[in-house]
C-alpha cells in the first residue's frame, strides 16, 4: 500500500509578510498614481475653460462687427451691477452663441460655463446660476473701439486687453514636477481673440 501523499496542486498560503509587502506596494503606486490623475484632472477643467473663453472672445468680434467695431457694455457682475442699466454680459452675447438671451441653457450646455465653478473652492460661491456665467466682463472696456483700446490714459494692444475671465481662481497650478500645487489661477480671453491664463492689466478691474 503506497503511503498517503498530499495532492500536487495545493496551493501554498501567502505568508502575513508577503501580504504585508502586497499592500505596501499598493500604497506606494496609489501614492504615485492619485496626484498625476488629480494634476490631470484640474488640467481637463482648464482646458474646457480655455475653450469656452475663445468662442466668447468670438462672440464679442460678431458683437463688435454688428456695432461699428464698438465692444459690449456690461455690468461686471449682474446681482452687484455699476450700473442698474447695463445688462448682463450673457445677454448682450447670447443672441451670437445661439442662447435665448432670458434663458440661460444648463450649465455643462453652455460656453459661459467654467467647470472649476462648482462652489468647492473659496470663497464658496457657485457663480452660474445666479450670474448665468463664470466669466466676468471686464467693463473697463465698456463701448471701446476694437481699434483704439485704452486702458487708463494709454493705447494698448488687444492682446493686451482682457474681455473676459474667470470670476474666481477656479484653476489649481501645476508645479515642475507636472503634478497640482496648492497655488490657483484664472483663464481669460483678450480683445485679439485668443484665451490663456490671466494677465493682470494693470488697472485692475472697477471695483464693485
Amino acid at each position: 500500500m503506497k503511503p498517503f501523499s498530499e495532492p500536487m496542486n495545493k496551493q501554498r498560503a501567502f505568508t502575513l509578510v508577503e501580504l504585508l509587502v502586497v499592500m505596501a506596494v499598493i500604497a506606494i503606486l496609489a501614492a504615485l498614481i492619485l496626484p498625476a490623475l488629480s494634476a490631470a484632472k484640474a488640467k481637463s477643467k482648464s482646458i474646457v475653460c480655455v475653450g469656452n473663453l475663445r468662442q466668447l472672445a468670438f462672440a464679442v468680434s460678431l458683437y463688435a462687427n454688428e456695432h461699428r467695431q464698438r465692444l459690449p457694455i456690461a455690468n461686471t457682475i449682474s446681482s452687484k451691477p455699476l450700473n442698474p442699466d447695463y445688462p448682463r454680459i450673457y445677454t448682450v452675447l447670447a443672441p451670437y452663441l445661439g442662447y435665448q438671451t432670458n434663458n440661460p441653457p444648463p450649465e455643462k450646455a453652455s460656453v459661459f460655463y467654467c467647470p472649476g465653478d462648482d462652489g468647492s473652492l473659496p470663497p464658496y460661491y457657485y457663480y452660474y446660476p445666479s450670474e448665468w456665467s463664470s466669466y466676468e466682463w471686464f467693463a473697463l472696456v465698456n463701448g471701446q473701439l476694437m481699434t483704439d483700446l485704452q486702458l487708463g490714459t494709454n493705447r494698448v494692444s488687444p492682446a493686451a486687453v482682457l474681455l473676459l475671465f474667470d470670476y474666481e481662481r477656479f484653476h489649481f497650478n501645476t508645479n515642475r514636477f507636472g503634478l497640482k500645487s496648492s497655488s490657483r489661477g484664472k483663464n481669460a480671453c483678450y480683445a485679439d481673440g485668443h484665451a490663456g491664463p490671466y494677465v493682470d492689466p494693470g488697472v485692475g478691474p472697477p471695483a464693485q
